[in-house]
């Protein structure tokens, strides 16, 4: 749970799968990683554009993305595979179809749809195929 909710920040939830994620994008990462408590005591590395980070212990079922403004959307979706890559792997779904099938494209879509909001505006009236 955030100390703050800061407006460029949006959380995202698999229901299904009872996992969180948090986004948040900011200027510095590493100050941005200060107001939550899952990643205060984090490493932040210098000059990086974004990081993920998942919980463990009492928090799991919770990732973090951290984005500084302005990044494409191929590293939106590289952090968002992160994620669902670990959400999976922490609840076994290599069981159901491995990491080449359907349900890892319909979650990894659904991250990326969650957080491109945060950097792109879609035009009124447009449609996603």
């Amino acid at each position: 749970m955030s100390k703050k909710r800061h407006k460029n920040t949006l959380n995202a939830t698999f229901e299904v799968f009872d996992y969180d994620v948090c986004v948040v994008v900011a200027e510095d990462i590493g100050k941005a990683m200060l107001r939550f408590p899952e990643t205060e005591n984090e490493e932040c590395f210098k000059n990086i554009d974004a990081l993920t980070i998942h919980c463990g212990g009492d928090d799991y079922g919770k990732s973090f993305i951290f984005f500084k403004p302005g990044v494409s959307l191929g590293t939106v979706a590289h952090e968002a595979w992160h994620v669902v890559e670990h959400m999976l792997t922490e609840i076994d779904e290599d069981s159901v179809d491995g990491f080449h099938g359907e349900t890892v494209a319909y979650h990894l879509g659904y991250l990326v749809d969650k957080i491109s909001p945060l950097f792109f505006v879609r035009k009124k009236g447009a449609k996603v195929s």
